[in-house]
């Protein structure tokens, strides 16, 4: 095989590897997007926009979606509180999303603060609530500011994200 043929064949297989990543991302079930060792992406019903967490810390929801849009990415782990989940920021690793006395914040360590809940909600978004705050949920407002935890009734599309497969886990 030339030269030219050999890059062919490979950019046709890189081709295909991208092609099988994106099916299996639109073949899974929000709760299959969810299982530990998953990477995804949250997107707001409400305002359109992803959570992100900033080189700060801080969390927000402002980030614009994609699938190199790493402050967007979160690695979903096992949480410490038996059938909850942990969201792990892939661009900050060493910041978890977390709610802690009554804020939701994008720099948690890993604590049980940082367990979450996931419910789905019309089979199509998901819901996250604190395992350690029960009735404080994610929430995010239409204009992406991010909505008092223990105000945000899970019913409301505040509570509402859209959950992006980007790739699985180490």
């Amino acid at each position: 095989m030339s030269f030219l043929g050999n890059i062919e064949k490979a950019l046709n297989d890189a081709g295909k590897d991208i092609q099988r990543v994106v099916d299996d991302g639109m073949n899974l079930t929000i709760g299959d997007r969810l299982r530990p060792g998953n990477v995804v992406q949250l997107t707001s019903k409400l305002g359109g926009k992803c959570l992100r967490v900033t080189e700060t810390g801080a969390v927000d929801c402002y980030g614009e979606g994609g699938p190199k849009a790493s402050p967007c990415h979160f690695m979903i782990l096992q949480g410490s509180i038996p059938n909850t989940i942990r969201l792990h920021n892939v661009y900050q690793p060493q910041y978890f999303l977390a709610i802690n006395r009554g804020y939701f914040i994008g720099n948690g360590q890993g604590g049980k603060d940082c367990d979450f809940y996931a419910t789905i909600s019309n089979g199509q978004y998901a819901v996250f609530e604190s395992a350690s705050e029960m009735g404080s949920h994610i929430g995010v407002l239409p204009s992406g500011q991010i909505s008092a935890p223990a105000q945000t009734n899970k019913s409301t599309e505040a509570t509402h994200f859209a959950v992006r497969f980007i790739r699985r886990g180490p």
